[in-house]
This record gives C-alpha cells, structure tokens and sequence, in this order.
C-alpha cells in the first residue's frame, strides 16, 4: 500500500511540475508580448494574430524560460520517447516542436529528430499515405530549421537523406515516387495559408514546376551574393533551394526523389569545399561522393540533360 500510494505521489509531483512550466511558458509569452507592445512595436498582421507558443521566436523563447528550459526540455524528451515506445502519437508532434525551438542551436538534435520523424514514426503508421505524410512533415521540420539557419550542411544534408534514401529508396519507393513526381507538377495547394497554424501538417507536396516542367521562379532565387575573390571555375551555393537543378530542366515527368535528393546533397557538398563546414555525424568522403552516387542511380537518367527518367 505504501509503494502504491508513493507511487502515486511521485506522478501527481510531476504533473505539478509539468503544469508549473506550462503556465511559466504561457505567462512568459504574455510578458514578452506587453513589453514589445510597450516598445512601440507595430502591431501583428492578420496573419499573425493567431500565433501562439509554438511559433514564437526560439531565440526569445529561450530567454524567457530563463533557468525552466533545462527542466522542460528533458521532460519533453522523455515524454516523447516514452509515446513513440507506446506508439501513442497524440501529441508528439506538439513535444518535437518544443523541443525544436527550446534546442534551435543544437544541430544534433535536429538531425535526430528529421530522421526519427522520417524513419521511426512513419513506419507505425498503418497505410502508405499516412507514412508518406509523416515523411513529409519530417522534411517540414527540417525546412522551419532551415530557415532559422539558412546554408548549414547538417540540415541540408539529412533533407537530401531523406528525398533519395527513404522516398526514394524505402520498400514503398514505389508509391513514393509516384506521389513525389505528380506533386512536383503544378497543383493547387493552401500549404502557404495552413502553414500560420502551428497544428499543421502536410498533406502533399507544394509545387516545384510550372506547366512547362521548368522550376519555378522562387525556387531559383539567389540569396547570397557570390564572393568577388571566388575563382569563375568553383562552385557557390547562392541560397536558392533548387539552384543545381535548373541546368537539368525541363522536367516533364516531374522531379523524382532521388533528383530533389542530389540538389540537396550537391548543396552540402559545396558548403563543405567552399564553405568549409563539416557535418557533425558523416564523414568528408560520404559528402563529397553523395551527388555524384545521386547521378548515377539509375532512376535518374542524364539523357537530353533531364534527370527525369521514369
């Protein structure tokens, strides 16, 4: 009886807990909320008047917290693995997210979580369409990373892993694939609109073609102004997310996996010659060789300079 009722005392101290830091996080939003309306800051657009905890800067969220973020982080940690061990998902999207904006420096913890997302929790859903969304939600997280730290190696590198390694090359490629190219043609999606709610999710691809087979325009927007001391000969990554598949276009099948997969990988192999920055977790020689590897994987083809064979 004893045991028991210990037992029970030990949960109801961590639920306190947890309701303690939930309420902090709330109040603390607030706070920062007042104090940048006192600053004279403008007002929120209409777009952002719902936003709430999960889309606040991860900066300030950090600052906020103040001594309570080491606590919530491994509460978060161990509650989500515990749900991904019991296969209960309810809220474990909400608890990555969390944890995402509490650890936004942590490159290592991104990794991890892209591929758990991508791998570990596609796998327990029970039809292909729902693993190909959790996929793509996997990649999701890696791109709100991405914007955070724009040209880092880590993340370009395991969102490159996951279009070629598991959409392209996963037991239900198949199905992938299919989806993959159909969803990189033009079609309507309120991706853009859904992605100002935090408990989005997506549901497809948006588009990376027009409907002549050509990347569309913002997809090849430069960001970054190429150094003036770089010799003409050496490659430079301009910021623009598919920059190193416009010498291939038209792609009139739609774009593959495993071609979206090499961009990405070509990407991280120029920010490691040119930048000299160096992943974490894969050796120099796995950079250096994955878009070379891409090209020849023989679902994409070279033939008429179109990576596009079926």
């Amino acid at each position: 009886m004893n045991g028991t009722t210990a037992g029970v005392h030990k949960s109801a101290g961590r639920i306190t807990t947890v309701i303690v830091l939930v309420v902090a996080l709330v109040a603390a939003g607030f706070t920062r909320h007042v104090a940048e309306r006192q600053r004279g800051t403008a007002g929120p657009t209409q777009a952002q008047q719902g936003q709430n905890l999960s889309n606040m800067n991860s900066f300030a969220l950090a600052l906020l917290l103040g001594g309570l973020r080491g606590p919530l982080v491994m509460i978060l940690w161990t509650s989500s693995e515990a749900q991904k061990s019991e296969k209960n998902l309810e809220d474990f999207d909400t608890k990555v997210e969390w944890i995402r904006m509490l650890q936004p420096e942590f490159d290592t913890v991104h990794i991890f979580q892209i591929w758990n997302k991508a791998y570990n929790i596609s796998v327990q859903m029970a039809s292909n369409a729902n693993k190909y969304i959790t996929i793509l939600d996997a990649i999701e997280y890696a791109k709100d990373v991405d914007r955070e730290r724009p040209n880092n190696i880590n993340i370009l590198y395991q969102i490159g892993s996951v279009y070629f390694d598991k959409l392209g090359g996963a037991s239900e490629k198949e199905y992938y694939r299919k989806r993959v190219r159909e969803e990189s043609l033009p079609h309507k999606t309120d991706a853009k609109i859904k992605r100002n709610d935090p408990g989005w999710r997506p549901m497809m691809m948006d588009s990376l073609l027009d409907a002549k087979g050509m990347v569309l325009p913002d997809k090849l927007e430069p960001k970054f102004p190429r150094p003036a001391d770089l010799p003409a000969d050496s490659d430079w990554n301009d910021g623009s997310e598919l920059q190193y598949l416009a010498k291939y276009q038209p792609y009139s099948y739609g774009l593959s996996p495993q071609a979206i997969g090499f961009n990405y990988f070509k990407r991280s192999q120029v920010l490691q010659a040119v930048g000299k920055q160096r992943h974490a977790q894969v050796s120099d020689l796995v950079i250096d060789s994955r878009p070379g590897l891409s090209l020849r994987s023989r679902r994409i083809a070279a033939t008429h300079g179109a990576l596009e064979a079926p």
